[in-house]
């Protein structure tokens, strides 16, 4: 989606337009067009030929593809508020995946931007409360490595856990690193959206692989 800088901020094109029309830089007729010729006649008539002859300050820039272009976090038009579909960079996807978490917990956020991005960017959402036993249990089974599938998981419901307050066995031996919560684990949102009550039962079956894989000597 194209994106046009004005004014230190991001618009949308009909938002830019309707910006320029209200501050009487356009006319009525501006509305109706498409925003990049629009601006393009804008900006002849003001005597430029380009955007590099003029100042964001003074007139919008653009348009920009792919929302303006790779960012930190999902961009918004000031406008509206639409969502502009830009690209992510390795921090905005620990950013977006953050949010998700957060509201997989608790609800927080805006369901509806949140769900616009997880669409955008092919990532997963769920609602406080909807990861079930089977949900886990079904997301375990597809893992290939036996040992490490089981200590992920483990560290996964460990980290919640603690991020929610609540108490784990002491024979756990926990002990949360800077992020209790890795926002980079895919599995961390579905884990977030399971209760306390099925975490627990859920650990059950995480221990009882334990026990069945030192067993065999299949630990490392």
């Amino acid at each position: 989606m194209d994106a046009y800088v004005y004014q230190a901020a991001l618009w949308c094109g009909p938002c830019m337009i309707k910006r320029l029309v209200e501050e009487r830089k356009a006319s009525p007729g501006a509305l109706g067009m498409d925003p990049a010729d629009a601006l393009q006649q804008i900006v002849s008539s003001n005597g430029f030929t380009d955007e590099s002859d003029y100042d964001s300050d003074d007139l919008p820039k653009g348009p920009y593809p792919d929302g303006g272009g790779e960012a930190d976090s999902p961009q918004h038009c000031d406008g509206c508020g639409l969502f502009l579909e830009n690209r992510l960079t390795a921090d905005g996807y620990l950013y977006v995946n953050e949010k998700l978490i957060e509201h997989a917990r608790d609800g927080s956020g805006n369901g509806d931007v949140l769900d616009s991005w997880a669409r955008y960017y092919n990532v997963q959402i769920c609602e406080p409360g909807q990861t079930t036993l089977d949900d886990l249990q079904y997301e375990y089974s597809l893992e290939d490595d036996e040992w490490g599938a089981c200590m992920g998981w483990w560290f996964a419901i460990a980290g919640e856990l603690y991020v929610r307050g609540e108490p784990r066995p002491e024979e756990w031996r926990y002990k949360p690193g800077i992020h209790p919560v890795d926002p980079d684990d895919r599995n961390a949102v579905i884990v977030a959206a399971a209760s306390t009550e099925v975490l627990m039962r859920f650990v059950e079956d995480i221990e009882d692989d334990a026990k069945r894989l030192k067993a065999d000597g299949k630990d490392y």
